[in-house]
């Protein structure tokens, strides 16, 4: 076990959380909990948290763990549960919380952390395992609170918006009393009057900096513990060094005071952020992402709803009396509608088409316990994640902080050594006033939520913001060919009452069992010929992705197959059906282009992409779809595993089902067909529109949020550097820095939803 040594201070530090040890111990912690949380996660093969810990992100400082035996009664009636969990501080945090599964394989399915909030979202496999998985939390150094729902955290973030909003009232109105007082000071006015403005503009400055901002404190008091260089340390020391040389100044009785500069910064730097924060909480994605979808619901659970034709159900529930259709493509990709019947469940999100008479559903979940709801959960938890780009600002505002504060102690040096102690100080202050880096660290991560939100609008659901990071580098796009270039509902041509009964249930039975739309357009015919077909229980059922399907009867032990052949001459797709390797027949399938392609295909060559189809269908059929739509370049009999081998530094669109592989192990990856709940496992991006026409305008936003980027960090280093020069060279004051501080932050705010906002 290595001890950590502070370098600054010469004293031992912890090595678990990184606090002073008290003298009295000398074992390397500073607490018993902290040692034991080290044995416990140094036994379990957990030691790289120590490792990731000295060179990840830091969010907030460690603490001392408060160890304890403490048994957990938590109870729940499903295996998906959130945690807020106390102690949270870093990117190393994450690391261990997510390695649940792997330290309880029997009590976790998979686990998530979101940083931002500190709630963790964990699948159990079975909800009596929670008070355990609970009590390992608790080991690990974290305090789990069992939520019901992201309400509970968003009520957290509430109540602190509300704790900044005093602080802010309490700030400006100590601000502008002592802007009033300062007013007769400049005036000229002397005696008793002079001396009871300074005394008065001295007591209100201590509760404007020690109370309205001991934010300030905090933050480069925890950047300290957790030994990052923190954002706020410029700022902090302008604030003491201002509030002390004017305390200084009033004893002494010189009138060089910067008592109302000092209390209009306080109230400017917390104005800014607590705009720009609000700002940045109401464009994050996730807090509108159901608006999007459905709309307020007033009925309760028990309720019974009558269903209108047309309507887009808003709850999730059980039908009780009537029939009638729904499409339900939006989670399963199918865009045959599905028949409701008592019994069957609907669920928010989906539409009701139309019944044979009245149809009446009952309501179990509503709001935010919808299935749809939980299913954006997971997304709004990916979408929390920072992108490299917003790590790579973190550590340019650090290098920036780092060289501004090493001038500042050179600037002070010079002046002090050549008699100018109090130019000195006015220079050096408006400099660390001036060259705060906040404005681009606040805006990066806005510029993704903002783009995520303008896509949402456009019918782009973006699930990993890294895609809009990565795009812009993107030169190679590969397209699925079915469901994504075509409208995916194929035809089945096929003569089905040629067939014999046992041969034609066979193959109803063979393809009721698959999702792929060659199958679906065989079901669809059995209907649409009127030919009956009983259900066979296969004694074995294989699907083979890219090939077709196999399977065994059970009482007559004959071998069926329905497997894709090579294209017909005029490029058509065709599968055969085999009994026992003898042909019973063929089936040639029509599909078409979807009315969007072509247009789309000619943007992107336009822009100079390269293009390709990839695609698991025959040669010719896939030739002749390339030739129609304008691409050269084609594979054709790709299986999944194939198909993941080419787009490993490209873009991938495809089926969020058939094509889940691909997608996964693409760099960029859209899906624009199937079920919303696989194309979410799968891909960074689900288009709510059928087809690609949405996929030059992700690219072209893309492109725009890296130039904002770049406009953003530009115009960043351009103000500090002439901030720079003009305080050192005396032509800027702290009261002056103090206002365009704050202005420069929402300068690069409002430049940022300009280039942002959606064209009308």
């Amino acid at each position: 076990m290595d001890m950590i040594l502070n370098p600054a201070a010469l004293t031992l530090v912890c090595t678990h959380c990184g606090n002073p040890v008290p003298s009295e111990r000398r074992n390397g912690f500073c607490c018993n909990g902290c040692e034991t949380v080290y044995q416990i996660l140094s036994t379990a093969g957990l030691g790289d948290y120590y490792t990731l810990k000295e060179t990840g992100v830091c969010f907030k400082p460690s603490q001392p763990i408060t160890f304890s035996s403490r048994q957990f009664t938590f109870h729940v009636d499903q295996p998906l549960v959130k945690f807020y969990l106390e102690g949270v501080h870093c990117s190393a945090c994450l690391w261990l919380l997510e390695r649940l599964p792997q330290s309880m394989p029997h009590s976790v399915k998979t686990c998530s952390l979101n940083l931002n909030r500190s709630v963790l979202t964990v699948e159990l496999v079975s909800t009596e395992q929670i008070n355990s998985v609970a009590k390992m939390i608790n080991d690990w150094g974290y305090i789990p609170h069992l939520i019901a729902d992201s309400d509970e955290a968003t009520r957290k973030i509430e109540s602190e918006n509300r704790k900044r909003l005093l602080d802010l009232g309490l700030a400006g109105a100590i601000a502008g009393n002592v802007m009033l007082m300062s007013i007769p000071l400049y005036s000229g006015v002397g005696g008793r009057f002079e001396t009871l403005f300074e005394v008065a503009s001295f007591v209100l400055a201590v509760p404007s900096l020690f109370y309205s901002g001991r934010v300030f404190f905090k933050n480069v008091y925890s950047g300290l513990r957790s030994k990052t260089f923190p954002i706020d340390a410029p700022i902090l020391l302008a604030l003491i060094v201002a509030f002390f040389y004017s305390t200084d100044s009033l004893i002494r009785g010189t009138h060089q005071l910067y008592f109302d500069s000092l209390t209009a910064l306080v109230f400017l730097l917390l104005a800014s952020r607590y705009y720009l924060a609000r700002l940045r909480q109401s464009s994050r994605l996730n807090l509108g992402v159901l608006d999007f979808f459905q709309s307020e619901f007033d009925g309760k659970p028990g309720d019974l709803v009558q269903l209108q034709k047309g309507e887009k159900i808003r709850f999730d529930g059980i039908v009780r009396k009537g029939e009638g259709w729904c499409d339900h493509s939006h989670f399963t990709g199918e865009s045959d509608p599905v028949r409701l019947q008592a019994g069957d469940s609907v669920f928010a999100g989906t539409v009701f088409l139309e019944s044979e008479g009245e149809i009446w559903v009952e309501v179990r979940q509503t709001g935010k316990t919808t299935r749809l709801a939980r299913l954006l959960e997971k997304v709004a938890d990916v979408q929390s994640r920072r992108t490299i780009t917003e790590l790579k600002s973190d550590q340019w505002a650090q290098r920036l902080l780092l060289l501004v504060s090493s001038i500042a102690v050179v600037a002070l040096g010079y002046f002090f050594t050549h008699g100018m102690a109090e130019e000195g100080i006015r220079r050096v202050l408006a400099l660390l006033i001036v060259t705060c880096p906040c404005a681009l660290a606040l805006a990066t991560p806005l510029v993704f939520s903002l783009s995520m939100k303008s896509l949402l609008k456009k019918g782009l659901l973006v699930k990993d913001p890294a895609a809009i990071d990565s795009a812009p580098e993107i030169t190679q796009i590969y397209f699925d060919k079915t469901g994504t270039l075509t409208e995916g509902r194929l035809s089945a041509c096929v003569d089905l009452k040629s067939l014999s009964t046992k041969d034609s249930s066979a193959l109803f039975s063979l393809v009721r069992l698959s999702r792929h739309p060659a199958s679906r357009s065989v079901e669809r015919a059995f209907a649409e010929q009127s030919v009956m077909a009983s259900v066979i229980d296969w004694s074995s059922f294989e699907e083979k992705a890219g090939m077709g399907l196999i399977g065994a009867h059970p009482d007559q032990h004959d071998r069926y197959e329905f497997i894709r052949a090579e294209a017909s001459e005029s490029g058509m797709t065709e599968s055969v059906f085999y009994k026992n390797g003898t042909l019973i027949c063929r089936v040639s399938f029509e599909d078409s282009i979807r009315i969007n392609t072509k247009p789309a295909i000619e943007k992107l060559k336009r822009c100079n992409y390269k293009l390709a189809l990839l695609s698991g269908d025959q040669d010719r059929a896939v030739e002749k779809l390339a030739h129609q739509i304008g691409v050269s370049s084609f594979f054709s009999k790709q299986s999944p595993e194939q198909k993941s081998n080419f787009i490993m530094n490209a873009m991938m669109v495809g089926d969020g089902v058939n094509d889940s592989l691909a997608l996964s192990s693409a760099k960029v990856s859209i899906a624009v067909q199937g079920g919303m709940e696989a194309a979410i496992q799968s891909a960074q991006v689900y288009s709510l529109n059928p087809g690609i026409e949405l996929v030059p305008e992700f690219l072209t936003i893309s492109k725009r949020v890296r130039s904002t980027l770049r406009q953003n960090f530009a115009l960043s280093t351009s103000y500090n550097l002439i901030g720079a020069v003009l305080s050192l060279s005396g032509h800027m004051n702290p009261l002056i820095a103090a206002i365009l501080m704050p202005a420069s932050a929402l300068t690069v705010f409002w430049s940022s939803v300009i280039r942002l906002k959606e064209r009308e």
